[in-house]
């Protein structure tokens, strides 16, 4: 057999073993989003592990986010911040917004602000409204990075702007962070009437945060009117969540006000 006949077999037999190899991480990926759509999350769990083993960052990112929604199994962190690293590095936007968390957070890793501020700057440029919302407040408070009111804002604003997108389109989280930037004029002006609004949106949808916001705005009485048997309804259905912030308030309120406070 002649050299090149041996080399044409060499490549043709690399080619095969590629081809399967991509086949097979195809196969595992599909198989795992299949059994997550089903619920079944222990097996999507080892299909994804093995097409993350082979490279698939599509795999990684599902791990990753089954991992912080506690569905199917448990990890260290320290796996998942390896697996975070891993899909935020690959480029996918929200996963380097999760590690900007992590390292802000210091969850998995060592708390450190210049690495959050540096994932968070990735993901911004990749149109990430939630790291642009945390990003300006790194330039509004002159922390890692020097302060710039005017970056801030712009970020903000930005940020407010993708929020509105998505409460138009009925998601509670956007409808609460839009209605904070409005309560405290982030990126937009002023407007307590329309941050009210937006949080018995997102509280109608018993979303416990928005929840929790407008029991505080009742309760404190100085930018709405006071109405503490409405405060203690919308904390009560927070506090119902698990919500410790809105236990705190409620566990106020009835030592002020007693616990026999009804709705009007």
């Amino acid at each position: 057999m002649s050299i090149a006949h041996s080399l044409i077999r060499k490549l043709c037999t690399a080619t095969v073993f590629s081809v399967a190899s991509f086949n097979a991480m195809a196969d595992s990926y599909d198989d795992g989003l299949m059994a997550f759509v089903q619920g079944d999350y222990q097996s999507a769990t080892k299909h994804f592990k093995s097409a993350a083993a082979n490279g698939n960052s599509g795999a990684t990112h599902m791990l990753v986010r089954m991992h912080n929604e506690g569905k199917g199994f448990i990890v260290n962190e320290q796996q998942a911040f390896k697996w975070n690293m891993q899909a935020a590095q690959d480029g996918v936007a929200h996963m380097q917004f999760t590690l900007a968390e992590r390292y802000r957070n210091g969850k998995g890793t060592a708390r450190d602000l210049e690495q959050a501020v540096y994932w968070y700057q990735k993901s911004a440029q990749q149109g990430h409204h939630v790291s642009m919302e945390k990003l300006a407040q790194f330039y509004e408070r002159g922390e890692v990075v020097e302060r710039n009111e005017q970056q801030a804002q712009r970020l903000y604003s930005i940020a407010a702007s993708e929020y509105d997108v998505h409460a138009q389109k009925g998601d509670p989280v956007a409808q609460n962070s839009l209605a904070a930037m409005y309560e405290n004029a982030k990126g937009v002006n002023y407007d307590i009437d329309t941050a009210v609004s937006w949080y018995k949106k997102a509280a109608l949808q018993d979303y416990a945060l928005a929840q929790y916001n407008v029991g505080r705005l009742l309760t404190e009485g100085t930018s709405v009117e006071q109405n503490i048997a409405e405060a203690t309804y919308w904390l009560e259905k927070a506090a119902n969540q698990g919500l410790l912030q809105a236990q705190a308030m409620l566990a106020q309120i009835k030592q002020e006000y007693g616990t026999n406070v009804a709705m009007r």
